[in-house]
């Protein structure tokens, strides 16, 4: 084990900071050369594994029944937020403060679900079909007898049908 090298506690203590800004397995990989320590890379995600496994317990809520990954994912993003939340807060930086808080919740699903726009109602036709009664008996009697007083002509005068 090379002199420089800290003690595992220490490495897995550092990863898990780098875990909690984003690094990425290149980005720890990448920090591992710079830094000297000469890991193997299945070392480093031994350690990298460890440093997750820390995330996961720090994480507070972690909803029940998911797989391990998920769990692990989940955990990672709520401590990056925290950690951006604690930066923010750091600087005054009071609206991305209020962002990474409203992304945490959104996260753990702790608003309400958004209520639905009601769905617009498809075009209707309207066909209106007209239906034409024939006229009780009497009625139609009285209206035969009107049309024969109209009928009957003035001597002299034409009529024009």
């Amino acid at each position: 084990m090379p002199s420089n090298l800290p003690a595992k506690r220490e490495l897995i203590e550092e990863i898990f900071s780098l875990r909690l800004l984003g690094a990425l397995p290149l980005d720890l990989a990448r920090h591992s050369k710079e830094q000297g320590w000469n890991l193997t890379d299945d070392e480093l995600k031994s350690y990298a594994s460890e440093a997750d496994t820390m995330l996961a317990a720090a994480a507070e809520q972690i909803q029940a029944g998911k797989n391990d990954a998920r769990q692990r994912q989940l955990a990672h993003h709520l401590a990056a937020r925290r950690t951006l939340f604690a930066r923010a807060m750091a600087v005054s930086d009071y609206r991305a403060a209020l962002s990474c808080l409203q992304d945490e919740c959104r996260l753990l699903d702790l608003y309400p679900a958004p209520k639905s726009a009601p769905v617009p109602l498809a075009p209707t036709t309207l066909s209106i079909t007209e239906v034409i009664i024939e006229a009780p008996r009497a009625v139609a009697d009285d209206a035969d007898r009107d049309q024969a007083d109209d009928d009957q002509v003035a001597p002299g005068a034409t009529t024009v049908r």
